[in-house]
Order: structure tokens, then C-alpha cells, then sequence
């Protein structure tokens, strides 16, 4: 290991016997998130806030989970910002999350995949086990930093294409609301193949729901011999209960 590369297992009091299930949240705090629900006095933004902490709570009551599971968090508004750097969940305290500014997607995406590698050389300079990550990204809207085509736009689907077919990372993108461009969502994560990740809308104001699904995701992949095919599984699962739930 360089003496330049952190040392896990040094810093951090983490079991070495002990597989990590790193999990990337990529999310969406731009100027519309500061828009209210219709009928409710909080605005998108507070119910993602509200989020965080639900995911917080449901992992840390998971005995098994809850050291297990490691947390990074990104977020893309008025530039994009590394809220948390990974950290195991039990040590994370979700900060209060502003928006502003427009929808950098593209570029979070990156930053994301970068903050995940950057774990994963860490888990392996430590010799530390880990399952397969789990990246998910939330929207309410669409991206303003690549369109179809275009160079970012290609370079982020190639990093997805060649995160999810190579193994490195199951992907899943949620657009909340009737104002996310799911068509966009679908065109930008169609080189995920079958089993690597999934593409899906939720109803306006359910960040609630996200999380849910995120955490009880999280807890399968953190459960011994899971396999990746298990996970996409519980994620449609899981998304099908909430469907049925909001009907």
C-alpha cells in the first residue's frame, strides 16, 4: 500500500472477517426541490431530508446490517458536492440538505463512480471483503449538463455500461414525480443489462418510499451469499409492494 492511500483499518474500527456492502446515494437538490407538495406544508426537499434519516434508522435497527453497510452521498444542484465521503452508516449523520441551482447529473454521476472506486481501492488495499456496491441515483427532473448523444452524455452511460457488465456495481435510477423525465432515465441506464440494476418512477413526495427500498436493498446485499441477481430481485420486489401501496 502507498503512503498515500488510506489505511481502513487504521482509521476505522472495522471487522477484517467482516464484508462491506458499500452503498452510493446520488442525489437530486436542485431549485425544484424547494417546490411544495400539493396539499402537504413540506417541500420535496424536507421529505428527502426526512429520508435520510428514515434509511438511518431502518439500517442501524438491522443488527446484521448495520455494520456492514457503508454510506456515501453526493449531491447535485448548484454544482455537485460530496455531502459524505464513505463512511460506515453507523458513524454517518445525514446533513440537512439545501437546494438551489439547476441539475448536474451527468457530473454527479462521475463524481459518485469516483467516490466509490476510491472505497473499493481502499477495501482492497486493507484486504477488507465487500459485496457488490450498490449506486442509486434520485430525481425529480432531468439533467441540464448533457443531452442525448453528447460527450457527457456518452461517457457517463459507457461508465454505467461498463460498471454494471464488468461486475463492479449494481445501478438504479428513481425519478420522483410527474416533472423527472423518465425517458431520459430510461435512454441514460438502457446499457444496464438484465439482473445489474433498474430503472423506475415513483409518485410525487415519495422520498419515504425511495429509502425504504434503498434500505431493505442494502440489507439483502448485506446478508451472507447474496448474489447480485438476489438484490435486483428485492428491488422489484420491494418497488412492486409501493406501487400496489400508492394505487
Amino acid at each position: 500500500m502507498s503512503e498515500d492511500t488510506p489505511s481502513l483499518t487504521k482509521d476505522e474500527d472495522l471487522d477484517p472477517t467482516v464484508a462491506r456492502t458499500p452503498t452510493v446515494l446520488i442525489l437530486d437538490t436542485s431549485g425544484s426541490m424547494d417546490w411544495d407538495i400539493d396539499g402537504m406544508d413540506k417541500s420535496r426537499i424536507d421529505f428527502l431530508n426526512d429520508g435520510q434519516e428514515y434509511f438511518k434508522d431502518e439500517i442501524e435497527n438491522n443488527n446484521h446490517a448495520a455494520v456492514r453497510v457503508d454510506i456515501g452521498v453526493v449531491t447535485f444542484g448548484s454544482g455537485v458536492t460530496v455531502d459524505q465521503e464513505m463512511i460506515n452508516i453507523e458513524d454517518w449523520e445525514p446533513t440537512e440538505l439545501k437546494p438551489s441551482g439547476r441539475t448536474p447529473m451527468g457530473e454527479a454521476i462521475d463524481e459518485g463512480l469516483q467516490l466509490l472506486e476510491e472505497r473499493k481501492d481502499e477495501y482492497k488495499n486493507d484486504a477488507l471483503p465487500y459485496n457488490r456496491p450498490l449506486v442509486w441515483l434520485l430525481t425529480d427532473g432531468e439533467p441540464t449538463d448533457m443531452e442525448v448523444g453528447d460527450q457527457t452524455w456518452d461517457k457517463v452511460q459507457n461508465l454505467i455500461d461498463v460498471g454494471t457488465d464488468d461486475k463492479h456495481f449494481l445501478f438504479f435510477a428513481v425519478g420522483v414525480g410527474d416533472d423527472a423525465n423518465m425517458d431520459k432515465l430510461n435512454k441514460l441506464t438502457s446499457v444496464v443489462g438484465k439482473g445489474q440494476g433498474k430503472t423506475f418512477p415513483l409518485e410525487e413526495g415519495m422520498f419515504d418510499e425511495f429509502f425504504r427500498i434503498v434500505s431493505e436493498t442494502s440489507q439483502k446485499a448485506s446478508e451472507q451469499d447474496s448474489e447480485a441477481e438476489d438484490v435486483a430481485e428485492e428491488v422489484e420486489e420491494v418497488a412492486s409492494q409501493v406501487d400496489a401501496n400508492s394505487a
